[in-house]
């Protein structure tokens, strides 16, 4: 694109604490879906994974949980698929995030560009 001003960075390190939060919260809320989805389509089993969760890949340990016992206390178990996608959530953070500072360390880092909002040239007016 003609007049964007872009700068590169190189990214070294990413920290694990906000991955692994960020994708607790949104696999917390798949959780909560999860069960919805479970009740709503009268599946036989609830299934609660701990590990591993990405698509096409599942290294997970999955808790079953029957119909029977999931519909006598709903409010419980839809708390506990939260947790458990929620732990899976942080689990893969760190994981991801484990790795993907692997590979920058081995790179030296890895390449980002990014739009300059503000030219380096241009004086910053501070109003007081």
């Amino acid at each position: 694109m003609e007049g964007v001003n872009y700068g590169i960075m190189r990214i070294i390190a990413v920290q694990a604490r906000p991955v692994c939060t960020a994708l607790s919260i949104v696999y917390g809320f798949l959780g909560l879906a999860a069960f919805f989805w479970f009740d709503y389509d009268n599946l036989s089993q609830l299934i609660l994974p701990l590990g591993l969760y990405l698509p096409l890949t599942c290294l997970t340990f999955n808790v079953r949980v029957d119909r029977a016992m999931a519909l006598d206390n709903p409010a419980v178990w839809t708390i506990a698929s939260m947790l458990a996608y929620a732990l899976s959530g942080f689990i893969t953070g760190a994981i991801l995030t484990y790795c993907f500072n692997f590979v920058a360390g081995l790179m030296g880092g890895i390449d980002a560009r990014f739009v300059r909002t503000v030219d380096e040239q241009s004086p910053v007016d501070i109003e007081q």
